[in-house]
């Protein structure tokens, strides 16, 4: 039976423009090695979700982490900003739990917050309705936006489709 559990870096950027200029994902994997280097760890792997939403867990990489977290092969999770992860506080509670159920560590590189405390726990879900509250912001600026263009007669979706 094989024991031996790794260690998991994930990066994710939500648009198709930043998958073509890369440099968001590169910049999360140069910090997350950073990071597994500072802590002297060799041995990890680094998965990437392209151009997918953070307002959902339901992207084909983090299952693959959660199914490997609940299968005991999980030493820890190190993501560059916890909004990466998620900007849903219910998918990042059950992911934060899934870990600490599995005794699994998570490193948030840029929020440094410990989850083994009571303070660190808060502080973690206090950020998490932060990225839910931008995130939802967003949506309700682009929908108005939508609908003021819409009223004034104009498209709304880029360019006027030909036809």
């Amino acid at each position: 039976m094989d024991t031996h559990k790794i260690n998991i870096g994930y990066a994710r950027v939500s648009t198709m423009e930043q998958v073509k200029t890369g440099y968001s994902i590169e910049f999360q994997q140069e910090r997350i090695k950073e990071q597994f280097e500072k802590i002297n760890i060799e041995d990890y792997r680094i998965f990437v979700d392209d151009g997918v939403s953070g307002r959902t867990l339901n992207q084909l990489k983090i299952k693959m982490i959660i199914q490997m977290i609940q299968s005991n092969k999980v030493n820890s999770v190190v993501v560059y900003k916890l909004d990466i992860l998620s900007r849903n506080i219910t998918d990042l509670i059950y992911f934060l739990n899934v870990c600490t159920e599995n005794n699994v560590n998570f490193i948030s590189i840029t929020e440094q917050i410990d989850l083994s405390t009571a303070l660190g726990r808060m502080f973690i879900y206090i950020i998490g309705l932060l990225g839910q509250f931008e995130s939802e912001q967003i949506s309700e600026r682009t929908m108005t936006g939508l609908q003021q263009k819409a009223s004034q007669g104009l498209y709304p979706f880029g360019a006027v489709p030909y036809g």
